[in-house]
């Protein structure tokens, strides 16, 4: 006997598609049209921005930085493992290192002394061999615009061996001289570069010439440099010559999206309501009068510094 399913498919098709088929279409199309719907509408929402602090590019990394201090100070690991430990820095940027390299010129093992002035050794000749070259350069500069460049080259590199901390004592002094001195030459080529007279105002900030720092940060803001680029050097100005009024206005100024993480508690306290500054004045006038008021005044300012250090 034949299969009957082929029939009873093509009767099936045949005849449930062209006359139910649309029957059963309409039904569907009228009850999606009337019945009423299984959820509601939920229309948008507006929510408020949210707080964001961006993270400064020349912020230093973290990379386990505790962990890695731990593991090679710590005398009951191996040598081995200190090692690594060591290694595992050794690309990192200069300022985020230097200290820690230094510290372990004194350390007990040869490998981790040897190591340690290795590093260090090879950043520092990194930025000599460029001082080198451009200082060849401006000798045979012969006219304004690559002398310019030359000595503005020759300012950069001395200040990154002060910023980058691979210079310490009379060889960081030196350097500030050596900067402050190629930044003269620039400035009187030129004098309309808002980047030199900001560099300049560096090089004098650090070399404690706090009257030339203030000067020339005038001249590169004068010359076009970016106000909200220099607050926070300013801040760090004002602070050092203790001109604390000033230095609430420029943390005032400050936009908050602009700030450093590091620097948010501390534009917090500057930027406090004067109610809580005229208590914080009156308990330092209170141990002053005992005799305690440059105790009290180092440890209220005492954790501004090294946030100002870092924001600029």
């Amino acid at each position: 006997d034949r299969p009957r399913w082929p029939v009873a498919l093509f009767f099936s098709l045949a005849f449930f598609v062209p006359i139910l088929g649309l029957a059963g279409f309409l039904i569907g199309l009228t009850i999606a049209l009337w019945a009423p719907k299984a959820t509601m509408y939920q229309p948008y929402a507006t929510v408020p921005i949210p707080r964001f602090s961006p993270a400064r590019s020349g912020q230093e990394p973290s990379f386990r930085s505790t962990s890695v201090r731990e593991d090679v100070f710590n005398p009951d690991m191996s040598e081995e493992v200190r090692l690594k430990a060591l290694l595992s820095v050794q690309e990192m940027p200069a300022r985020a290192t230097s200290n820690l390299l230094r510290e372990l010129l004194a350390d007990r093992s040869d490998d981790i002394r040897l190591l340690s002035y290795g590093m260090l050794r090879n950043k520092e000749r990194a930025i000599n061999e460029r001082v080198a070259t451009a200082m060849d350069a401006l000798k045979d500069a012969q006219t304004d615009i690559p002398k310019f460049q030359a000595a503005k080259e020759l300012a950069e590199l001395n200040w990154e061996l002060v910023y980058q901390n691979l210079v310490v004592g009379d060889m960081r002094r030196h350097a500030l001289n050596e900067g402050l001195k190629y930044i003269d030459i620039a400035t009187a080529l030129r004098e309309d570069d808002p980047g030199v007279w900001y560099l300049a105002s560096r090089l004098a900030f650090r070399a404690e010439q706090f009257e030339r720092a203030a000067s020339c940060m005038d001249k590169a803001l004068d010359n076009g440099y970016p106000r909200e680029r220099a607050l926070s050097q300013m801040a760090e100005l004002a602070y050092s010559v203790r001109d604390f009024t000033r230095l609430r206005e420029l943390m005032a100024e400050m936009p908050e999206s602009q700030q450093a993480p590091q620097l948010v508690p501390v534009a917090g306290y500057w930027c406090a309501p004067m109610v809580e500054a005229q208590d914080e004045l009156a308990s330092v006038d209170a141990h002053t009068s005992n005799g305690d008021g440059a105790a009290v005044d180092d440890r209220i300012v005492s954790t501004d510094d090294a946030a100002l250090e870092q924001a600029t």
